[in-house]
């Protein structure tokens, strides 16, 4: 697992759809389509519904969504931590 298929998972459960999160990311669809479809397959779980109008999050992919922003929410406090330090 590597940190930007959690990153580009969130930016998907933002947007509900590959294209609209794939052009926000800077990437094309296909590349974000095969990132998630690698998480999934290393997961052994269903991240998301494809559907025509887009997609949805699975009750697994919100699972791993929720512990992804936490993820990201303990990265922003380690950068701040290392980028301000307080003096004792």
């Amino acid at each position: 697992m590597r940190i930007e298929q959690l990153e580009y998972l969130l930016k998907i459960s933002q947007m509900n759809t590959m294209t609209h999160a794939a052009n926000a990311l800077h990437i094309s669809q296909p590349s974000l389509s095969e990132a998630i479809k690698r998480l999934e397959n290393e997961l052994d779980i269903t991240l998301l519904e494809r559907h025509h109008q887009g997609v949805s999050l699975t009750e697994a992919g919100e699972c791993v969504v929720h512990t992804a922003e936490r993820i990201f929410e303990g990265l922003c406090r380690i950068s701040g931590v290392y980028r301000h330090p307080q003096l004792p």
